[in-house]
């Protein structure tokens, strides 16, 4: 009876490894499949031009060169005067940052503040004339974010041409060296 006890033992034993080597392979390929059918639709919805980001900003490369106007103060902004100081660009419509909840800016820009030294630069790219006033949210934006967040309009209506810009809100993150650090899209998921 003793040397029976050993005998059931590495057999219950090899029973559990394999049964652990069942499921263990059932994952993987369940995995395998859901990585397939993420890199189909990504590769898919990135080839639609849909989504894409903007065509002429790379990784690693500076911004392309434009002029914008501080909507508070009036005066021109040419973007080469930021450079020293890490910063964040937002290109949007009006109407896209209006329809953004103010939760969601107010965590978005709290999030940006702990990666860049500079402000953050909202450049409206359909606007040639605006007033401050009519931004939605104004006042608590001015209250809690002040001079750090900068209201920009695209007066010369060229920076989507200049940065091959396709898809909006666009976020642009720049080192000191006005050097793209990272490039994306906000949506109201992020």
């Amino acid at each position: 009876m003793t040397g029976l006890l050993p005998i059931i033992s590495c057999l219950i034993l090899c029973m559990l490894l394999f049964f652990q080597r069942a499921v263990l392979l059932s994952i993987s390929i369940t995995t395998s499949r859901c990585a397939a059918i993420l890199f189909k639709r990504h590769h898919g919805v990135a080839s639609s031009g849909e989504y894409d980001l903007p065509t002429k900003l790379v990784y690693g490369k500076p911004l392309p060169k434009f002029e914008m106007v501080n909507l508070q103060s009036g005066e021109l902004v040419d973007c080469m005067s930021i450079v020293g100081i890490s910063t964040i660009f937002v290109f949007c419509t009006k109407q896209e940052f209006e329809d953004l909840e103010l939760g969601l800016l107010a965590a978005f820009f709290q999030r940006c503040w702990h990666r860049i030294d500079g402000s953050i630069y909202i450049v409206f790219i359909d606007q040639t004339s605006m007033e401050y006033s009519d931004l939605p949210h104004a006042g608590l934006l001015d209250t809690y974010f002040g001079e750090s967040l900068v209201f920009c309009l695209d007066i010369h209506r060229e920076i989507g041409e200049v940065i091959g810009l396709s898809q909006t809100p666009c976020i642009v993150e720049l080192n000191s060296g006005f050097v793209v650090t990272r490039l994306g899209l906000l949506n109201h998921n992020d």
